[in-house]
């Protein structure tokens, strides 16, 4: 059995900034939501690790990098896409929202790395096991209608396994 569990990360080419702790603009603010770090960016948007005050819980938040109608489209369409599939490796949509005219999506907070940082600590049984993982949530996308246009190593997330 793996001792990795991935998850697609559906956060549209969010790639793990060069140096996420280190942030050289200040962490956003969002009523309820308290900004602890960068954890990745990619073409569409910034994703944070944030700690929701009313639920009690740590959760990804991603904020549109633009104010395009286009984009702002795209983006509510893709979380609203993301938050029908249910499936264990499927990383879950809690809400899109907009604040002070900035949208943005809550999600799930993956504890783990992306399979690109931890490729190389895996075994091929591991490897072999994430892949398979990944293409049954990718099918389970699929189903619903979601075609996920970015998959790579960089967006399927894997955490150490509850079962050691």
């Amino acid at each position: 059995m793996s001792d990795k569990t991935p998850t697609i990360d559906e956060r549209s080419g969010a790639e793990p900034p060069a140096q996420a702790d280190q942030l050289l603009e200040p962490l956003p603010s969002m009523g309820r939501f308290r900004f602890d770090r960068l954890v990745g960016e990619g073409g569409m948007g910034r994703v944070y690790k944030a700690y929701d005050s009313n639920l009690q819980r740590w959760v990804a938040i991603k904020l549109l990098r633009s104010n395009d109608p286009v984009m702002l489209a795209r983006f509510v369409r893709e979380a609203r896409a993301q938050a029908r599939v249910k499936h264990d490796h499927v990383c879950p949509v809690y809400q899109v929202e907009e604040e002070d005219g900035i949208p943005f999506i809550v999600m799930a907070l993956i504890d783990g790395v992306t399979l690109r940082e931890g490729a190389d600590d895996m075994s091929l049984e591991d490897t072999v096991a994430v892949f398979i993982d990944a293409a049954e949530a990718l099918h389970a996308g699929h189903t619903t209608g979601l075609i996920h246009r970015d998959i790579k190593p960089s967006n399927i997330m894997v955490e150490p396994s509850s079962q050691n």
